[in-house]
């Protein structure tokens, strides 16, 4: 027995045919503009939960980039007080050696307090640096000046972190209690005795101004060290974002070979489909569209 196809089951067969090959011409097109083989959830939805992981995995490694070159500014910041901290008190080591030998009279003191004032003032400013709205020495106390005007130390004894891994923290700022509490006392100490012109005091002056000295040393070489983890820490994820990259593109990536060609044949079956059942119903293939 022969089966006559109707007109209105060619309709549906052709209408169906035409919407199954505009679909899968979608996908293909799609993917050969995007160079993504997966796109919306729909398509390989067996893949979008590992793709999503990656993409988030992708998302941390950026932002821990971001963060080791913040904590790297920071140190760098410190390590440009640091290295003025260091000058002051070159100078205010200059001025108490001086001042201790009998070769300078009490006006020779008193010029020396004036400048040991200013050099005071210097270092008072050091302590309190800001950077980018944070008081770099405060402490975790950092949206604060890190000293008083009497030279008191009111930040945090805790030091803030930034995190720059999965498990990893660097420290982002300092104690400056540690770094500056003797630096600024012995400043005062070194302008009162040369104001009172006590050569004996200067003297005795002369290894405490040495010990604070090599504690601000001490600490430019510890900002040092945070500057080179926060570097290694930006190498590290900047390495780890590319293999990242490299993972998506792989797993989600297009042969384009493949899609081209792909996409060339479902182009010749959609104009081809839309031809037939133009002909075979008399109408517009606009209808199909």
């Amino acid at each position: 027995m022969i089966t006559r196809t109707t007109q209105s089951g060619f309709t549906s067969l052709m209408t169906y045919n035409i919407q199954k090959l505009s679909s899968q011409l979608q996908d293909v097109t799609l993917q050969a503009s995007s160079g993504v083989r997966i796109g919306a959830p729909s398509t390989a939805p067996e893949d979008q939960g590992m793709l999503v992981r990656l993409r988030a995995a992708l998302n941390d490694q950026q932002a821990w980039q971001d963060n080791s070159e913040a904590g790297m500014s920071v140190m760098g910041a410190v390590d440009d007080a640091l290295s003025a901290a260091n000058n002051t008190l070159d100078r205010a080591l200059e001025l108490v050696v001086q001042g201790a030998s009998e070769t300078y009279n009490a006006d020779d003191r008193a010029s020396m307090a004036e400048e040991l004032q200013t050099l005071r003032d210097q270092m008072l400013d050091i302590a309190n640096t800001d950077f980018a709205g944070r008081f770099v020495f405060a402490g975790t106390a950092y949206d604060e000046p890190a000293f008083d005007a009497d030279g008191n130390y009111q930040g945090s004894s805790d030091v803030p972190t930034i995190r720059v891994g999965e498990d990893r923290y660097e420290d982002a700022g300092f104690d400056g209690s540690v770094v500056f509490s003797s630096a600024l006392s012995v400043l005062d100490d070194i302008e009162a005795a040369l104001l009172s012109n006590d050569t004996d005091a200067l003297a005795n002056l002369t290894a405490e101004t040495s010990d604070a000295l090599g504690e601000v040393s001490l600490s430019r070489q510890r900002a040092g060290r945070g500057f080179n983890r926060f570097d290694d820490a930006r190498a590290l994820s900047e390495s780890m974002e590319a293999a990242v990259s490299t993972r998506i593109s792989e797993f989600a990536g297009i042969d384009e070979t493949e899609v081209y060609t792909r996409l060339s044949e479902l182009q010749t079956a959609y104009q081809a489909a839309l031809q037939i059942t133009s002909a075979g119903m008399e109408v517009s293939m606009f209808d199909f569209i």
